[in-house]
Order: structure tokens, then C-alpha cells, then sequence
């Protein structure tokens, strides 16, 4: 049942260590960037599947990642 939390918190690690790259710009990582990434995220509670903190978590991914320049799309299913 963690395994979309886990999968979640795993791309937000990518997400921090990579800076938005702009024209040109080669990622870098920061140890001090991912940490407050970390810190942001845990400050978001508990991110149970279906809680209001997944969803905000999400919300956070998907800012970062259109911030970077990716497109972002979502895949609705259900599980039990």
C-alpha cells in the first residue's frame, strides 16, 4: 500500500537534486536544494494515497516539472 507514496517521494528526489535548466544550462546538483525539498515535503504530513496531503504533494511535483519545462499529464485508476 506505501508503494505510490514511495514512487512519489522518489521522483521528488530527482526533481530536487535537478535545478530547472535554461537555455543551455546543464543540471546541478545541490545538496542544500534537495534537503529543502525534503524538508517542504515532509512538511506536507502524512501523503497517504487519496489524503489531502498526496494532493498536495502532487500539485508540487507537477509545478516543478512544468517549471522545468516538461509537460506534465496525470493517469487516473483506482486500486483497492
Amino acid at each position: 500500500m506505501r508503494r505510490p507514496s514511495l514512487i512519489s517521494v522518489g521522483i521528488v528526489l530527482v526533481a530536487a537534486i535537478m535545478r530547472p535548466a535554461g537555455a543551455g544550462d546543464a543540471p546541478e546538483f545541490s545538496g542544500d536544494r534537495a534537503f529543502a525539498h525534503l524538508e517542504t515535503i515532509c512538511g506536507l504530513g502524512p501523503r497517504v494515497s487519496g489524503s489531502e496531503g498526496m494532493a498536495r504533494q502532487r500539485t508540487m511535483l507537477v509545478d516543478h516539472f512544468r517549471k522545468a519545462g516538461g509537460t506534465v499529464t496525470g493517469q487516473a485508476f483506482q486500486i483497492r
